[in-house]
């Protein structure tokens, strides 16, 4: 954390809770459909839907079938829209249903969709599919969505093709339905084929595939000549020493020749049966089992889950599927222990493969330079900064395990320094995100460098583990890896005594979402009883790159984390010298504010906007404060203001908080924070 403690001013913070004009209901669990956000904007408030990058406006000029409808204006870039997080109203393995109308406001004509993005991962997902849509009439928006384990925020937007359309929406609905998959628990595939496909699963034999409605949404109707004829999971979807949960719905039309017959997933190579039920016209029966990849599997790639059903004497029948989920335990429990080496002594590559990043690099075995051996992984013919050499880890790594990588780097003989990055590549329904897991900074051509790095994997359906040259200032320059090691690491919290029951304070501790889950949860849980969010609520971190409010996912993380285990939070901070936007201190042309009487009245009303958005926001999700659903129980309301030498007789520390407001400032930031 980038603070003192010490010289924290610390105020009691207490607002009103602001209540949400359209229906929003917080939903813990569901078996059937429920409607988590209705939005029709009669009552004229916007929310919850806030502005990504625009200007919102309730209107009564137009409406799809009330008198309002939501304008949408200032928009300069495709993404830019109207957004709203869905995260606290969801849970892992549940779908969302969404469902909105749009229309332009000017003449034109443009596409328009739903997408979520997911913060943790940064990921983005399309929701509907575009729809064409201009100013003549009212078009529907529709689409599902399958929630995954480990996303502090659900950002759903909507957005426009064209970049400067202008557009009105009006009635959206966000339903959920579906189990949670509960705690700890990770969710590895769901299908539940509301949108007409059949995701990432493909077709097994030769079956005639298609589409049902089914409780308020579609089932698949597998027509099958025989018992392993329906649809199939991608391969290397599940791991050694992992127990995964397999579970789907099913029946028989009510059309069927068959009174009854059995559903079952078969997983090869084995062709291990698991959860047999019998199944009828009747009603809809679960099928559930558990599954364990066996040792003598040498080739996760051949692992692969299919739908099997019995032969009957009629011959092809029809059976329904629906809502298709597998899952496993999150880390902290049992993962395949890795312990990789390549030294490439063997004079092959060992799996390693060039990492094409637009350019066309060459990535060979070379005994021209090696460390402390005979052979080396030669990187060269690179054509940018993001060309490299990485290792499929798509079937090794698991999620909220922590992985230590040691290598040796160098730059290739006659090459100039350069700094040398560890990355990861995920992709999760088909979009990319990429994380720096080490960076090294001035790796030579003279010597051998040893770099080493530890890091806790995240989820992902695809994942490629690489060395490149730096992002921001890396050149195409050769160069070399060698004796590479990867391992993981089991973490275990050792059952000493709980520091808080040695104490008769509250006892607290700086946090983000990561220690928000497996190991570093339980250790946080067993020795304190108070968080504080160690960056993001600093000034910065409640605003986005357009300057927009909103509350941080790592904030959102931590409450929720706090929400749910009983645990007080101490707020940091309303007011700091470090860790707010230039443009605070900016006026709306970017020149510097000055003391000047019109300038100091900006710099109160931005203070004062600042800290009761603070509140409200607050509020808003988590209720109002000193209630049982609120953890918030104080906030650091200015930090350091104290100079940290003594050159100033009041000795106060010269920012630019007190360049523009004299030490007026800390007695402002108090008075509003009350």
């Amino acid at each position: 954390m980038r603070h003192s403690t010490l010289r924290a001013v610390t105020a009691a913070f207490a607002a009103a809770a602001v209540g949400l004009a359209s229906a929003v209901t917080a939903l813990s669990a569901a078996a059937a459909e429920a409607v988590v956000i209705s939005s029709d904007f009669e009552s004229g408030d916007p929310a919850p839907w806030q502005a990504r990058g625009t200007t919102l406006t309730v209107v009564d000029t137009d409406a799809h079938e009330g008198a309002h409808s939501l304008a949408v204006t200032g928009r300069t870039a495709d993404w830019h829209g109207v957004e709203t997080d869905i995260a606290p109203l969801v849970s892992a393995g549940q779908t969302v249903t969404v469902s909105g109308w749009i229309k332009l406001i000017d003449p034109g004509s443009t596409t328009a969709k739903f997408t979520i993005n997911g913060t943790t991962t940064n990921s983005f997902t399309q929701v509907s599919d575009p729809v064409p849509v201009d100013e003549t009439a009212w078009v529907e928006m529709t689409g599902s969505y399958t929630v995954p384990s480990g996303e502090a925020g659900l950002i759903l937007y909507v957005e426009a093709a064209e970049p400067t359309a202008d557009f009105l929406v009006d009635d959206i609905v966000v339903t959920v339905s579906g189990e949670p998959a509960g705690p700890g628990v990770v969710v590895v595939s769901a299908v539940d084929f509301d949108d007409e496909t059949t995701g990432d699963w493909t077709q097994s034999g030769g079956p005639t595939l298609g589409y049902v409605d089914a409780d308020g949404g579609k089932a698949l109707a597998i027509t099958r000549a025989a018992d392993y004829e329906g649809i199939q999971s991608p391969t290397g979807l599940l791991a050694k020493n992992v127990v995964y949960t397999l579970s789907m719905r099913a029946k028989l039309p009510d059309d069927s020749p068959v009174d009854s017959t059995e559903v079952r997933f078969v997983v090869k190579p084995n062709y291990t049966w698991v959860g047999n039920a019998t199944v009828t016209k009747d009603d809809w029966t679960e099928i559930r089992g558990e599954y364990s990849v066996p040792a003598d599997v040498a080739d996760l790639n051949e692992v692969q889950i299919y739908i099997g059903t019995a032969d009957q004497a009629v011959g092809a029948y029809t059976v329904l599927v629906d809502d298709i989920l597998v899952t496993r335990p999150a880390g902290g429990g049992d993962h395949t222990p890795v312990d990789l080496t390549f030294d490439f002594e063997d004079g092959t590559l060992q799996g390693w493969i060039p990492r094409d990043a637009g350019g066309d690099p060459s990535v060979t075995v070379t005994d021209a330079e090696a460390h402390e051996s005979t052979y080396a992984a030669l990187v060269s013919e690179r054509d940018g900064q993001g060309d490299g050499i990485g290792l499929d880890v798509s079937a090794i790594f698991e999620p909220s395990v922590t992985y230590d990588v040691v290598a040796w780097v160098k730059m290739a003989e006659g090459e100039a320094p350069d700094d040398i990055w560890l990355s990861m590549q995920r992709v999760n329904e088909g979009s990319d995100t990429f994380d720096t897991l080490g960076q090294f900074a001035n790796v030579g051509s003279s010597g051998w460098t040893r770099v080493e790095t530890s890091f806790t994997m995240a989820s992902a359906e695809q994942a490629l583990l690489y060395f490149e040259t730096s992002y921001n200032t890396g050149g195409p320059g050769s160069f070399l890896v060698d004796d590479i090691s990867i391992r993981s690491r089991d973490v275990e919290v050792q059952p000493l005594p709980p520091l808080k029951d040695a104490v008769d304070f509250p006892l607290g501790v700086a946090i983000d979402s990561r220690e928000t889950v497996g190991a570093s949860a339980e250790l946080t849980l067993r020795h304190f009883n108070q968080v504080t969010a160690e960056n993001h609520m600093k000034v910065e971190a409640w605003y986005d790159a357009d300057r927009t409010f909103r509350m941080h996912p790592e904030a959102i993380a931590v409450m929720d984390f706090a929400q749910a285990n009983d645990l007080r939070v101490y707020g940091h901070v309303l007011l700091w010298h470090s860790q707010t936007p230039a443009w605070f201190f900016q006026d709306d042309a970017g020149n510097p504010l000055t003391d000047s009487d019109a300038d100091k009245q900006v710099m109160r009303d931005r203070l004062r906007t600042h800290i009761v958005n603070v509140a409200e926001a607050i509020a808003d999700r988590y209720g109002p404060y000193g209630s049982d659903t609120n953890p918030l129980v104080a906030w650091d309301v200015v930090n350091e203001v104290i100079s940290d030498s003594p050159e100033f007789a009041d000795g106060l520390r010269r920012s630019e908080w007190y360049r523009i407001l004299g030490e007026e400032f800390i007695d402002l930031a108090f008075a509003y924070a009350e």
